[in-house]
């Protein structure tokens, strides 16, 4: 078998982890099924999806099942459609050490590398896949043998004409999620302080199941030996922002980089930045969602009005939102939501300031009104609101049941 390492994991052992165990087991059951020739693993950011993988990669059944293994990290390559092509044939040339010296396009390369393929039985191991790729275009012949291909994407939708069968990756349960972010801690014996011990629990909690962001935010507690910095990142994930956490600050950054920047267009960010308005684990209704949108004037587009409904489609494609507790509901995990809640802070034309199930018996300060572009009040114990808020506040929004109402001001 030829191997090249994959990037370090997350986790390196997931057995004690069953919620990611059990999508591993599934796709080594798929490898030994001939007419299942391509697998599709998917879920959202941070959720393990490359973990699985590597252990998939180093498990020993699979290195005597296959003459080659080739794992390709595709999201590195660059945006341009040539250039992936490329970049791909030289990670596929290199793992299978062709010489292609007088090769001169990468038409010619995909033959060579084809040829090469045609009588191995190979696994392409394709992992953080954003859009359909033509592989034939590649080098990577259509299997007349026991090859297969298992591939990551948080986009189903753009890559279900690629596979035969897809798999799901959920969050981790809670237990395991606080068994993760002990697994991190450990070695410090931080957790013998009780109330270190509970302030980590909260924490692990707000991590919303996600591997990702359980071990960046473990690995940041275990730096820091003062109580009331692990408060203070309890208290407010931009609390550890602002004290130049480089480990959390970097993990925004990158959830912001998948959640936010690589949206289509300003249309959809701004869509997906609404969501910060609703209070985290809200099972949020459809229609009201696309009336707040429309009436904030969000789904016109140029000379055109976009069906909101196709964006939902689109977020549930990248697995930015999952289902709600019906089919007429949407939700958003609270971590992926606090992302938006931190982009909005960064953006002035966005600020939002959200109240709702606070148990506000009065308003907000007034001084804080006048910051803010939307306010989202509800599920509180206010009588009434101002006659006149400040006039830079365009506009309240009032979340009540699973629906926000915008009202102009």
């Amino acid at each position: 078998m030829t191997v090249d390492p994959p990037p370090e994991r997350v986790v390196k052992d997931i057995s004690s982890f069953k919620t990611l165990l059990e999508p591993l087991k599934e796709t080594l059951v798929l490898l030994e099924r001939d007419k299942i020739k391509r697998i599709c693993i998917h879920g959202t950011v941070g959720i393990g999806k490359t973990t699985i993988m590597c252990n998939l990669y180093y498990r020993e059944q699979v290195a005597k099942k296959f003459d080659i293994v080739i794992w390709l990290k595709v999201s590195k390559v660059e945006s341009k459609e040539n250039l992936s092509k490329e970049h791909l044939q030289q990670d596929i040339v290199q793992r299978l050490k062709l010489n292609i010296r007088d090769t001169r396009n990468t038409q010619e390369v995909a033959k060579k590398i084809s040829m090469e393929l045609e009588h191995k039985s190979y696994l392409l191991l394709l992992d953080d896949v954003k859009a359909y790729l033509d592989l034939s275009e590649i080098g990577i012949p259509e299997s007349n043998n026991r090859s297969k291909i298992v591939l990551t994407t948080r986009q189903l939708n753009a890559c279900a004409k690629m596979v035969d069968m897809a798999i799901q990756v959920k969050c981790l349960t809670r237990a395991e999620a606080w068994k993760m972010f002990q697994d991190v801690l450990r070695p410090t014996e931080l957790l013998e302080d009780t109330k270190k011990k509970r302030v980590a629990e909260k924490l692990c909690k707000d991590c919303g199941g996600l591997p990702l962001v359980i071990k960046n935010v473990a690995n940041t507690c275990k730096w820091k030996a003062k109580e009331d910095l692990w408060v203070d990142g309890l208290n407010s994930w931009r609390g550890w922002v602002k004290r130049e956490c480089q480990g959390i600050r970097q993990l925004y950054e990158l959830l912001k980089q998948f959640c936010y920047d690589n949206l289509d267009d300003d249309q959809c960010k701004n869509c997906f930045l609404y969501f910060a308005l609703y209070p985290e684990d809200t099972d949020i209704n459809k229609n009201g969602l696309l009336e707040c949108w429309e009436a904030n004037n969000l789904l016109f587009n140029g000379n055109n009005t976009t069906n909101g409904n196709s964006i939902l489609d689109y977020f549930h494609e990248l697995s930015v939102l999952e289902e709600g507790k019906s089919m007429d509901h949407v939700k958003m995990d609270k971590f992926i939501r606090q992302v938006a809640v931190y982009v909005t802070e960064d953006y002035p034309e966005s600020r939002h300031l959200v109240k709702a199930s606070k148990a506000l018996k009065l308003p907000p300060d007034m001084k804080l009104w006048s910051e803010m572009n939307r306010i989202s009040l509800g599920d509180n114990k206010l009588d009434q609101l101002p006659d006149s808020p400040h006039s830079s506040c365009r506009k309240i929004c009032v979340w009540r049941e699973s629906l926000i109402c915008s009202l102009k001001i």
